[in-house]
């Protein structure tokens, strides 16, 4: 790693620090890795040279010269398996030395994968944090509208009210009166008009209800067209402001 550090190609990439965001420790990586593979390289080649002079020296030996004896001799073998060793090794390296590529091609696509899946998730947890905030922030305001437009027709009804409640206390009051009237009248031919007395109580206590009910029922009408009333002008300023104010 010391003789990594030591390489202009090394010391030429940016130093890394708290800061060093995934993409620059990739692009260092890739250039570490590029270095020490051509360092591999020559070490190899040099090895394979080296085996290459070895086997021709050792064939000259076991030969010998042309006017010399051919010796026989067990170091040519030795050599001879010695570098078939070695090229086995080399073979088995490269293998390894592939096979953890893969595995680390492998393990850094699961990282970014695993990234991306959380990142995802996070923005869906913000997206439906934002969207339920929406949502009370809505309801809140349709609240708030509803109130406000309740308290415009409770207002606009409010003098309405006190004056059907009036006229039907008015009501009662004179046909209470008039009962009373009536009773004195009638009270001095008690006995001759006995059961017309109190038919026409009845009548009178029958036509009171039905008038107050009758007032209660119109209260409630007037009620219901001032919030259909209110509604339809709350439509009509919206679709001026949409054709005043297009999108």
């Amino acid at each position: 790693m010391e003789n990594a550090y030591s390489d202009k190609l090394v010391q030429a990439l940016p130093a890394t620090c708290a800061t060093t965001n995934e993409s620059s420790k990739a692009r260092i990586g890739r250039a570490l890795r590029r270095i020490w593979a051509k360092r591999l390289k020559w070490t190899r080649l040099k090895e394979k040279f080296y085996l290459k002079w070895a086997e021709s020296i050792a064939e000259a030996a076991r030969s010998g010269g042309d006017d010399q004896q051919e010796l026989d001799w067990d170091s040519y073998d030795k050599i001879k398996a010695e570098i078939a060793n070695r090229q086995l090794q080399w073979a088995a390296d490269k293998a390894k030395a592939k096979e953890l590529a893969k595995l680390r091609a492998e393990r850094a696509a699961k990282a970014r994968a695993e990234k991306m899946e959380r990142l995802a998730q996070k923005r869906k947890e913000r997206d439906l944090k934002a969207k339920a905030r929406e949502q009370t922030q809505k309801k809140i305001q349709r609240k708030s509208k509803e109130e406000k437009e309740e308290l415009a027709i409770s207002k606009e009804l409010r003098w309405g009210i006190f004056d059907g409640s009036f006229m039907v206390d008015l009501l009662c009051h004179t046909m209470i009166h008039k009962k009373k009237s009536m009773d004195s009248k009638i009270s001095m031919q008690k006995n001759m008009v006995n059961g017309h007395h109190l038919t026409i109580e009845k009548l009178d206590l029958e036509f009171i209800r039905r008038e107050k009910m009758r007032r209660k029922v119109l209260l409630a009408d007037q009620i219901r067209a001032a919030k259909s009333k209110r509604v339809e002008c709350v439509a009509g300023e919206a679709v001026t402001n949409s054709l005043v104010h297009p999108p």
